[in-house]
């Protein structure tokens, strides 16, 4: 096989030649060095490159490289790079769907391509959503406007308002928090094949029904705070289906995890607080990203941990004795546990700075980086239950972190936007050796004694980790979920 160089000549623009490398399994073709040059017609004689090998093989190649040039050049046509004039530029009706980067970033380069994805889908779709990208190192006056501290962040920018998108970095993930927060907070259900189409689609969903009260101002007001989380919607008594039973009007329902569960003032006191209990399915497959958004809402984490790939028999059973302790005794510990299975344990080793085995039960607490582990091996569904009431009664011992090492300093890091896991523990030898980890993750300690070669590090690690607050849903103003503001 010998490896040649082709050159292809584009019509209309000869002084632009793209070169690529092919492999071609000829042996009679003359060397790329040993061929004579000639002029080209269409160029001029200032232009002389060597002759179009005319190959199928390599005609292929080099319509299948135009191909693909002509492809990027259209998709990035779908996302508008901005500066520092956005600002000014900008009318009040626009809706702006932004991603601010810097180029050595390396999961902004991950990004990329989904961001391209995204601004060409919501194209095809008539979105009245635009899409654009900044570099935050070079429009650093735009980025302060945008109270940028991380990257790749993603904000959203509506009527004045900016909205943060904290989810996993995936083309679905970001579609559904644009279509979702570009429309109105509260969405209304006309018809009962609406209403049937709507549950379809969603797997939790927020549901006003009733005519005007102050319950439904509540409502309004909590949706538009917590609208970049989940789904909101009003709907008459008559639209509901049948099998939809109401004891009163006006209420607030949650449909989730097939049924339905009402708000109760009396016993779930404030409205807002309850929804973001209530927005997360009563069992579920957790990653980094849900984790971190569960562990934002105060409430403990109660998982399973299981193999990563193909699932056991004791994994399964592990898995299945969890899912029924939270589902038949969801009275009882749902307003302070979440439950649900996480694959593999590299998120939780990372956090606890331990290792853990796989199958086993664990309950973190992501206030304060704590965990509560069993005393012994639960089984049964009664070692469970004794378990999380020990954890409730205090019985159960919290611990913390912890680091060990001998002569390496050990640092706990929180990066939530690392698609792996959003913290990690690594020792001051990692940190050198990975100069840039980005996004800055916020030093929570420092365990002492440190090597006389790490003091430099140390303290640039935490100048430049003081720019991630707020564990990377920083609060864009002084709103209590963090995740608004308004210019």
């Amino acid at each position: 096989m010998e490896l040649r160089r082709t050159t292809v000549l584009v019509s209309g623009t000869p002084h632009f030649r793209f070169r690529t490398l092919i492999r071609a399994g000829v042996s009679n073709h003359v060397p790329w060095k040993s061929r004579p040059l000639q002029v080209s017609s269409s160029a001029g004689d200032f232009t002389k490159f060597p002759p179009t090998v005319k190959t199928p093989a390599e005609e292929r190649t080099c319509r299948n490289c135009l191909s693909w040039s002509v492809l990027m050049v259209l998709v990035s046509a779908f996302v508008e790079e901005l500066d520092n004039s956005f600002m000014e530029t900008k009318t009040d009706e626009d809706i702006w769907l932004i991603e601010f980067y810097a180029p050595w970033c390396t999961f902004c380069k991950q990004l990329d391509p989904v961001w391209h994805q995204v601004g060409s889908e919501l194209r095809s779709l008539g979105s009245p959503v635009r899409v654009g990208k900044s570099d935050a190192t070079t429009n650093t006056g735009l980025a302060h406007e945008f109270h940028v501290r991380a990257y790749p962040a993603i904000l959203m920018l509506k009527k004045g308002v900016k909205y943060n998108y904290s989810g996993p970095r995936t083309k679905d993930g970001i579609m559904d928090f644009t279509n979702r927060v570009s429309g109105p907070p509260v969405r209304s259900l006309s018809s009962l094949q609406l209403f049937q189409h709507t549950m379809s689609r969603h797997d939790v969903m927020f549901v006003y029904v009733g005519a005007m009260s102050q319950l439904k101002g509540n409502f309004t007001s909590a949706a538009e705070e917590l609208i970049v989380h989940t789904w909101f919607f009003s709907a008459s008594r008559d639209v509901l289906p049948k099998a939809v039973t109401v004891s009163s009007l006006p209420a607030v329902l949650v449909f989730k995890d097939g049924g339905l569960f009402s708000y109760s003032e009396e016993h779930d006191r404030d409205l807002k607080a309850w929804i973001n209990r209530e927005r997360f399915p009563t069992f579920s497959h957790i990653d980094s990203y849900t984790l971190y958004a569960m562990g934002n809402t105060g409430k403990l984490v109660m998982l399973a941990l299981v193999d990563e790939k193909h699932l056991s028999g004791r994994s399964l059973r592990y898995k299945s004795l969890l899912e029924m302790v939270a589902a038949e005794h969801r009275d009882t510990y749902s307003r302070t546990f979440f439950f649900g299975f996480m694959e593999g344990t590299d998120y939780i080793n990372g956090l606890i700075m331990s290792e853990v085995m796989v199958p086993s039960f664990i309950a973190v607490n992501l206030s304060n980086d704590g965990y509560f582990l069993p005393p012994s091996t639960m089984e049964t569904e009664v070692q469970l239950l004794d378990f999380l009431d020990g954890v409730l009664n205090g019985s159960i011992e919290e611990e913390m972190a912890s680091s060990s090492g001998s002569g390496v300093s050990f640092m706990k890091l929180n990066s939530p936007w690392c698609p792996s896991s959003a913290r990690h523990h690594c020792s001051a030898a990692s940190l050198l050796a990975s100069p840039f980890l980005w996004p800055p993750p916020s030093v929570t300690y420092v365990v002492r004694p440190h090597p006389p070669w790490t003091t430099r590090m140390r303290t640039e690690m935490l100048c430049c980790c003081g720019a991630t607050e707020n564990r990377g849903t920083r609060r864009l103003t002084d709103l209590e979920d963090g995740n608004r503001s308004r210019t």
